[in-house]
């Protein structure tokens, strides 16, 4: 049988976290997938991710302009990378 799980407790986890660090954590985990694979690949999670925090809306994200500004920075950065990568 499936042991019950009090959903109180996993709220008050859950609630501490907002769309931009869900975000950002994603982020980390595909820039370390890709980078086994290729580092074209990599530039493009990178600049996909720069444009992703673009366009999410300030409030729901919690940190306002530094995730717009750090998604402005990768969007550039991936450019950068993927027209210096010779993969």
């Amino acid at each position: 049988m499936i042991e019950f799980v009090p959903l109180g407790f996993l709220d008050d986890i859950i609630r501490q976290y907002h769309v931009g660090h869900i975000i950002l954590a994603t982020f980390g985990a595909a820039v370390l997938g890709s980078l086994v694979l290729s580092r074209k690949l990599m530039a493009l999670n990178v600049g996909l991710f720069g444009v992703i925090f673009l366009l999410t809306p300030a409030d729901v994200m919690g940190g306002g302009a530094e995730l717009k500004l750090l998604g402005l920075a990768l969007l550039v950065v991936g450019i950068v990378l993927y027209t210096t990568f010779n993969d």
